[in-house]
């Protein structure tokens, strides 16, 4: 071995300037590439995802749905990636691709799923309770029933303020603090601002009341929890007043929603009609605006739309119909170019960047609606459908 690589060196001796200067280029060419895929970091990337059938989640008694609704995800995960694949991702417009310590989430993995769900269940709650509301508004016989528990956590990184085993935690609903009754949201924030106010969950020595709340079905009372939950709840609905200031929207509630909400236990039974709703396989809330088209078209008798038709939309819900804004809407839309959907709705504050991207694709063969409110997307699609009836 020691002879051969002497000889080598020899021979790469003899060699002229110009074949030197070629044999050291190809080496450092072929490092590079070992370098680039072999070299790896941890990077987020989202990507253009899938279609989710709403009548997997959502089933409403007795009535025949000739038509499809589809909710729209994306693919999401934290990673390692080598640098060329980095560099592939990067150059592919349909995908984002950041760091890790850019991505900079304060909730671990898990929480990260919990919240996901949380939010999730707060889309299906609600575009149910809308969508019975607006069938009634609109003169059917129907009628939701339905019982205020609390107010469900979204967001809680217990991780991150150390908090210990006596946290409120993602998915908890709490009932009560201290002598105060939850009732809403907003009851919620006015009571958790005391410890936010002049930092007064810095004090050690600030006693927490006892909190009532429901985890997993089972009433739980924490009597040792840190003021720091308390404050970050109060934290949260700031947050909220100044995204909704600086963005113009009227709704806080319906950004809030990101961190909690309204909880209420939905009577199946004596609801008319019945429902059933099962577990989702998707997270996140942005798919309440199309779970409430579908859940109203049921409820009237598939009143908008028309046969084998597929309607798609992405935006979150609250009980009143308005929609909010998602993220990631240039990737929902590079999904919707994969699939024969007719109409895409998308929440008024994502409209131009869905557009930007839309205006990317070659030869879409769908169109994007702005929506403010589910009672939008109906009134379009219900005049959609008396034109193309009416022309047939």
């Amino acid at each position: 071995m020691i002879q051969y690589t002497k000889n080598l060196f020899k021979k790469i001796k003899e060699l002229s300037v110009l074949k030197k200067i070629l044999l050291f280029l190809a080496v450092a060419i072929y490092l590079g590439i070992i370098a680039i895929c072999s070299i790896s970091f941890t990077y987020n990337y989202t990507s253009p995802g899938t279609l989710n059938r709403i009548n997997e989640v959502i089933n409403i008694e007795d009535v025949e749905i000739t038509n499809s609704f589809y909710t729209v995800s994306v693919f999401s995960e934290t990673k390692r990636c080598s640098l060329l694949e980095y560099w592939l991702r990067k150059a592919d417009r349909k995908q984002d691709i950041i760091t890790e310590e850019d991505y900079n989430s304060v909730l671990t993995r898990n929480e990260e799923i919990k919240q996901g769900e949380a939010q999730k269940n707060q889309s299906i709650q609600d575009s149910i309770i809308c969508a019975y509301d607006i069938a009634k508004e609109n003169g059917y016989d129907v009628d939701i029933k339905k019982t205020y528990v609390g107010v469900c956590i979204c967001y809680m990184p217990c991780n991150y303020f150390e908090t210990g085993p006596e946290s409120i935690q993602i998915k908890d609903i709490i009932k009560k603090i201290g002598d105060e009754e939850i009732t809403s949201s907003k009851k919620l924030a006015e009571v958790c601002d005391y410890y936010l106010e002049n930092d007064r969950y810095k004090d050690s020595s600030l006693t927490v009341p006892v909190i009532e709340i429901e985890r997993s079905g089972e009433s739980i009372t924490l009597d040792k929890c840190n003021a720091r939950c308390l404050a970050q709840i109060a934290k949260c609905y700031e947050a909220t007043k100044k995204y909704c200031e600086d963005n113009k929207i009227s709704n806080e509630y319906s950004f809030l929603t990101n961190y909690y909400y309204d909880y209420y236990e939905l009577d199946t039974e004596n609801s008319k009609p019945k429902f059933s709703v099962n577990k989702a396989s998707s997270i996140g809330p942005s798919g309440g605006l199309c779970q409430t088209l579908y859940v109203y078209n049921a409820l009237t008798n598939n009143s908008i739309t028309i046969e084998g038709s597929l309607i798609t939309a992405t935006g979150t819900i609250v009980n009143d119909g308005s929609v909010g804004v998602i993220g990631a809407v240039d990737k929902k839309v590079y999904t919707i170019d994969i699939y024969m959907s007719k109409f895409f709705f998308v929440p008024e504050k994502d409209y131009d960047d869905a557009i930007n991207a839309y205006n990317t694709i070659k030869d879409p063969k769908f169109d994007i609606v702005s929506v403010k409110n589910v009672r939008d997307a109906i009134n379009f699609l219900v005049e959609f459908k008396e034109i193309t009836e009416g022309g047939n």
